[in-house]
């Protein structure tokens, strides 16, 4: 199993779009990811990929990144048939290292409250603090890239 940076067309891959028919968050991702301000980080097994995650280093909400100190992780997932074996804390543990290296003092990760599993996970890797209840995805956009509603989840974060 390999864990490394993947790129914007591997994204395109894993969510089954193309160039010329993204959805409107797809599109975020995508240009994101093409202009530096995210990183696409995944777990593959056999070239197939079993866990990902993205690092976004400056969002519209300066509490989830602000481009200096703190980044936000987002769309964290392993395989179902993989979770539990140590495979997220181990993704997640290389990531914040790499946020680290990067310079930022905090990361953030989004958590619905009615996720035990990965609440657990959360804090044992060192996200206590609950900063706000959130209401709006920065990185679920519409067609304008403007960041939708959702339902409530928390936005937690880690010094690094």
């Amino acid at each position: 199993m390999k864990i490394g940076i993947a790129n914007e067309k591997d994204l395109l891959d894993l969510w089954g779009e193309t160039e010329k028919s993204m959805n409107s968050t797809t599109r975020f991702f995508y240009d994101n990811i093409k202009s530096g301000n995210a990183e696409f980080w995944t777990w593959k097994n056999n070239n197939q990929i079993v866990g990902e995650i993205y690092i976004f280093k400056k969002l519209s909400d300066n509490e989830f990144a602000d481009g200096l100190h703190t980044a936000y992780l987002c769309a964290f997932r392993i395989k179902k048939e993989l979770q539990g074996q140590g495979y997220g804390t181990k993704l997640l543990t290389l990531v914040l290292e790499h946020i680290k290296n990067l310079g930022f003092k905090t990361a953030t990760i989004g958590v619905e409250e009615t996720e035990a599993d990965n609440i657990r996970l959360y804090k044992r890797l060192g996200f206590t603090e609950k900063i706000k209840d959130s209401f709006i995805d920065p990185c679920n956009v519409n067609e304008k890239q403007i960041p939708n509603k959702c339902d409530k989840f928390w936005l937690l974060s880690k010094s690094l």
